[in-house]
């Protein structure tokens, strides 16, 4: 079972847990079952992600960008 394929099928369907459970035929109980299974296979996947050193700098500083803008610096 690919849970997170179900997963995104589900959300995209816009349907309850019951209403999706009955289009599809399968209980309720299940639809929460892999919903849940999903999300565990989802905090088991490594969630860091690699960095890019896309330029160095004479400052001595370290700055770090997040994927919201948010900057961080320090010096090193």
């Amino acid at each position: 079972m690919n849970y997170a394929k179900f997963r995104n099928d589900y959300e995209q369907s816009g349907l309850t847990q019951k209403q999706y459970g009955d289009h599809i035929g399968m209980s309720a109980s299940m639809v929460c079952y892999y919903l849940k299974k999903s999300k565990e296979q989802r905090l088991s996947e490594p969630s860091f992600l690699p960095i890019q050193i896309t330029s160095v700098s004479q400052d001595k500083m370290i700055t770090i960008t997040t994927s919201l803008g948010v900057k961080i610096e320090i010096p090193s």
